[in-house]
């Protein structure tokens, strides 16, 4: 469920005010449930969601308030998932964190088309639950829709209490979302740096996500959160999960969970399509500029004015499909290539060794974060397919998307207060890293910029790893054909939420 389509319409400013607690949650998922469609109509499927949801477009030690943890659970990198409570009774409910999204919901009581072994909202068993617009509304998403009405209720993440917080409610989901949420999870909660998602003409009620909330009411240490996607999760088939599969704290950084210092990046507007067909530039996306980009010896040019949007609901990464296509002619010439169709390659697993890394630079420049083939490449015990897809034409023409591919290689902050996003080299969940702790000081100059820790760390990353990241994606069934679709569908799945 990772790369759902939005309509962004109308962008909400956040409202971050005063400074607040630390904490941190867990992420789980639900197992995968079979379904009737094939392995290779599902990756059809999601490998096309890319487009649809872009196509408008730690031991650091807090001020005063402990972190708040839980270990995070890890789905065969499609997708990762935390306990959320909600109402006056503790509902709990499983959503998918989403950086690329804003919007908070989750199926209430009622709701006729949505999986019936999930959780349902009972709002006749909470006391602080309010319709705020009970007017019908469509949420439309990259394979299928929901829709429902806005409420609010008292919502409890990562150990805070956010009062009122504005909850899609959700009444009937069309056939495509249904099949998407059987996979796991009830529903999403919207982590993007806007506060809010909203359709002209739809809805009339303002949804500040829920980090957004806790910080107008002063819950918020430094207005910000990171994640950790753990190198070294264990996934042993397509059913299985991993409950260590990485972190999210809110208002502290565990230095434990990265090495070196941070580089921070301001955040910048992207232009984005309103359903009346207009464009407007808007603060909506944790996306940063990109001052260069090469993969092995070659410069990609990328589209001018090229951003990077930090997404993850997200699991590959997508460029245009000029640069997909400078990539593909590098590879090609050390490697072979098989096109498996919607934008997923498979190369030789002979030479894995050999290919080359792809490097790029952020903001005005300076440090250099890089990508080797054991954190690009997905593996089975067969195939080898590349975690690198194209946004097809027409779809944020200066704009690509990170997803879980890079941030499993980099401990990310999304930094509300200073409207910035910070990077520092992840610990591989094997080896405790050494991190310089994030402190008020250093988010507010913006880091502590260290050109070479970042670049020589990265360029072929240490050898722990680059084992773990290849053990994690060695672990799907092989056999011929079928274990192909898996590798890739693994990977494709992952494109949707």
């Amino acid at each position: 469920m990772q790369l759902i389509r939005l309509h962004l319409c109308r962008i909400l400013a956040l409202l971050l005010l005063d400074a607040v607690a630390g904490t941190s949650v867990s992420l789980g998922r639900r197992p995968v449930v079979s379904g009737n469609t094939s392995l290779i109509e599902t990756l059809q499927a999601k490998a096309s969601a890319v487009a649809a949801k872009y196509a408008g477009i730690l031991s650091s030690t807090p001020d005063e308030t402990p972190s708040r943890r839980v270990s995070l659970i890890n789905l065969q990198d499609i997708g990762y998932f935390t306990t959320i409570s909600v109402g006056s009774n503790n509902q709990n409910f499983l959503v998918n964190i989403d950086t690329g999204s804003a919007v908070f919901w989750i199926p209430v009581l009622g709701c006729f088309s949505c999986p019936p072994e999930g959780q349902f909202f009972n709002p006749a068993s909470s006391s602080s639950y309010t319709v705020l617009d009970a007017t019908p509304a469509i949420l439309s998403y990259g394979l299928g829709s929901v829709e429902g009405y806005f409420a609010s209720d008292t919502a409890r993440f990562a150990g805070l209490t956010a009062v009122s917080q504005p909850v899609f409610m959700v009444t009937a989901e069309d056939s495509d979302m249904l099949n998407e949420m059987e996979i796991g999870g009830d529903g999403i909660l919207g982590l993007a740096y806007s506060g809010g998602l909203i359709q002209p003409g739809i809805l009339s009620t303002e949804s500040p996500t829920i980090l957004a909330n806790l910080a107008s009411e002063g819950l918020l240490n430094n207005n910000y959160f990171c994640l950790w996607f753990n190198q070294s999760s264990v996934i042993s088939n397509f059913q299985s999960s991993d409950p260590n599969g990485g972190i999210l704290s809110v208002g502290i950084a565990d230095t434990t969970l990265y090495s070196g210092s941070f580089d921070f990046f301001p955040i910048v507007s992207i232009p984005m399509m309103n359903s009346d067909g207009t464009t407007e530039n808007a603060l909506f996306f944790w996306a940063v500029n990109v001052a260069s980009a090469s993969f092995g010896t070659v410069a990609l040019a990328g589209p001018s004015g090229l951003q990077v949007v930090i997404d993850s609901g997200s699991t590959l990464i997508a460029v245009d499909s000029s640069t997909l296509s400078s990539i593909l002619l590098e590879l090609s010439s050390v490697t072979t290539l098989r096109d498996f169709g919607n934008g997923i390659y498979v190369v030789s697993c002979s030479n894995v060794a050999d290919l080359p890394s792809f490097s790029f630079s952020f903001g005005s420049g300076g440090s250099s974060f890089s990508l080797s083939h054991s954190d690009y490449i997905f593996k089975d015990d067969q195939y080898c397919a590349l975690g690198i897809t194209a946004l097809p034409s027409g779809t944020f023409t200066s704009t690509w998307i990170f997803g879980d591919v890079f941030m499993k290689k980099y401990f990310t902050v999304f930094d509300y207060g200073n409207k910035q996003v910070g990077f520092a080299l992840a610990s591989d969940g094997l080896t405790p890293g050494n991190g310089v702790a994030l402190t008020s000081a250093i988010l507010s100059a913006g880091g502590t910029s260290s050109p070479t820790s970042a670049s020589a760390s990265s360029a072929g990353g240490s050898s722990s790893a680059k084992s773990a990241s290849t053990n994690t994606r060695t672990s799907a069934t092989a056999g011929s054909v079928e274990g192909l679709a898996l590798v890739v569908a693994v990977l494709a799945a992952c494109m949707l939420l």
